[in-house]
C-alpha cells in the first residue's frame, strides 16, 4: 500500500503529461511558424516531465520501504481548500470581474496559508497591492484585457440591446 501511495503522484503526473502532449498538437497560430511551431515548446515540456518522472519512479522503487507515517490531515485539508477556492475564483472571474474576484481569492488564500492568523488590515493592504501589481503587469505592460466588473453576460450571454429604429432618409 505504501508503494502505491508513493507512486500515486508520479502516475497522475504521467497521465497529465500524456494529455498535455496530445493537446499541444491542437495549438494553432495565425502567424507563420518557425522551425519549432506553436506546439513545440509545450511538447518539449511534456517530454521533460516524462523523463523526470522516469527518474523519480526509479528512485522510489530503489528506496527501502519505510514505516507508514501518520497522515497530516491539516495539510490535506488546506490543499482541498486551495483547490475549491481556485475553482470558485475561475467561476467568479468573468462574472465579478478581475478586481473583485482576485481580491476575494487573495484574501481566502491569505487566510488558508496563514491558518486564519493574519490581521485584517494587513490582509486588505496585501490584497490591494497584489491586485494592483497584477493589473499593472497584465493591463498596462502586456496589454491584456481583463474583465472589468460584475456582469451576468458570462451566464446568460450578451444582453440584447434594442435596435435603433430604421429611419427613412429623404431623397
Amino acid at each position: 500500500m505504501i508503494l502505491v501511495a508513493r507512486l500515486l503522484v508520479p502516475v497522475c503526473l504521467a497521465i497529465f503529461g500524456v494529455v498535455y502532449f496530445l493537446e499541444a498538437g491542437n495549438i494553432r497560430t495565425l502567424y507563420s511558424q518557425g522551425p519549432i511551431g506553436p506546439d513545440g515548446v509545450p511538447k518539449m515540456f511534456a517530454v521533460a516531465l516524462g523523463l523526470a518522472l522516469v527518474g523519480v519512479v526509479a528512485i522510489e522503487l530503489r528506496r527501502p520501504r519505510a514505516e507508514a507515517a501518520p497522515i497530516d490531515w491539516g495539510g490535506f485539508l488546506a490543499a482541498v481548500m486551495v483547490i475549491v477556492a481556485s475553482a470558485v475564483y475561475v467561476a467568479l472571474f468573468r462574472v465579478a470581474g478581475y478586481a473583485i474576484a482576485t481580491a476575494l481569492y487573495s484574501l481566502v488564500l491569505l487566510a488558508i496559508f496563514s491558518r486564519a492568523k493574519i490581521r485584517p488590515l494587513a490582509a486588505v493592504l496585501q490584497t490591494a497591492g497584489l491586485v494592483a501589481l497584477v493589473y499593472l503587469f497584465f493591463v498596462v505592460l502586456f496589454d491584456v484585457r481583463l474583465p472589468e466588473g460584475p456582469s451576468l453576460d458570462a451566464f446568460f450571454g450578451p444582453t440584447a440591446s434594442p435596435e435603433a429604429p430604421a429611419t427613412e432618409t429623404a431623397q
